[in-house]
């Protein structure tokens, strides 16, 4: 992080610099690797590694068997038990297989918010113990919903990672009632 300056309207905003370890990257999901499994076409969402910060996912890993085919990721958020609903999403189409994948996107993301995938026609890394996924059910996709009830396969850890940047909200200092949002560089 580092001191930035962002302008709205006449009133000068000064970004301070957070204390601690650099805010600025966040990572979300698991690495995207060569799994000891597989699961076929679904929305699946990993629960682990949640989202670090507040901001924009811009860079998605992915390793899937074959060539998958309408590849939708997403951010989502827990409404409560095992539901939940897409805070922002963005369709990739197709995705090679047989090595990690990184594709260019830009999802909101919330701290605490989890990563998800939806795709067809093959088979996503899988290890079936040593983290937690939600599925949707063989061939269902759930890109995006509202308030979607998900099964939690315990174990799960799917070949899906996410990195981006932290923002922050700048005071609606000009009372629009609209908040900017300014990347930390």
């Amino acid at each position: 992080g580092s001191m930035g300056k962002i302008f709205i309207g006449k009133n000068k905003v000064n970004l301070i610099k957070t204390k601690g370890p650099d805010p600025t990257i966040i990572d979300i999901g698991s690495p995207a690797i060569d799994r000891a499994a597989s699961v076929g076409s679904r929305t699946a969402v990993a629960q682990d590694n949640p989202a670090n910060a507040t901001g924009i996912i811009t860079s998605v890993e992915l390793w899937f068997i074959g060539a998958a085919t309408n590849v939708k990721v997403a951010t989502f958020f827990l409404v409560s038990g095992n539901n939940l609903s897409t805070r922002d999403y963005e369709v990739i189409g197709n995705v090679s297989g047989g090595s990690k994948q990184i594709k260019a996107v830009n999802l909101e993301v919330h701290t605490g918010d989890f990563i998800g995938v939806y795709w067809e026609e093959t088979y996503i890394e899988l290890d079936t113990s040593g983290g937690n996924t939600w599925q949707g059910g063989a061939d269902n996709d759930y890109i995006p919903c509202v308030n979607q009830l998900f099964t939690l396969s315990a174990g799960w850890v799917i070949s899906l990672y996410g990195t981006g940047e932290a923002v922050v909200p700048v005071k609606d200092v000009a009372r629009t009632g609209v908040y900017s949002f300014k990347t930390l560089k």
